[in-house]
């Protein structure tokens, strides 16, 4: 079954609602697209990235690898407002948290 986030709209037609693995979709592709991190085994963990909910607020949970000998603070700043920036822009929702968890490095 899957879970929906309540968009803010100005509609009086209806609701706007998107699916939360649309969500963790945009934030994979930002990971993705972002040389130093990777997201963590899956063999690890049931799945890398995980949602929770509490009312209408939703609160992202990403396990991330990242490139040895780089800045893990710098990274990971710079990963969270890029994340941000996506999902507030395609879906005008702002998330309550990003939380990133280093799990591991990028050996190479």
């Amino acid at each position: 079954m899957a879970e929906y986030i309540r968009l803010t709209n100005e509609s009086t037609i209806g609701e706007v609602a998107i699916s939360i693995e649309v969500l963790k979709h945009i934030a994979q592709i930002e990971i993705e697209e972002d040389k130093d991190v990777r997201l963590a085994n899956e063999g690890l963990f049931k799945t890398p990235i995980s949602c929770n909910i509490e009312g209408n607020k939703l609160k992202l949970n990403i396990n991330l690898d990242v490139r040895f000998k780089c800045n893990v603070k710098e990274v990971t700043n710079r990963l969270q407002q890029r994340i941000d920036e996506s999902i507030s822009h395609m879906t005008t929702y702002d998330l309550e948290e990003i939380n990133l968890n280093v799990v591991g490095f990028i050996i190479e």
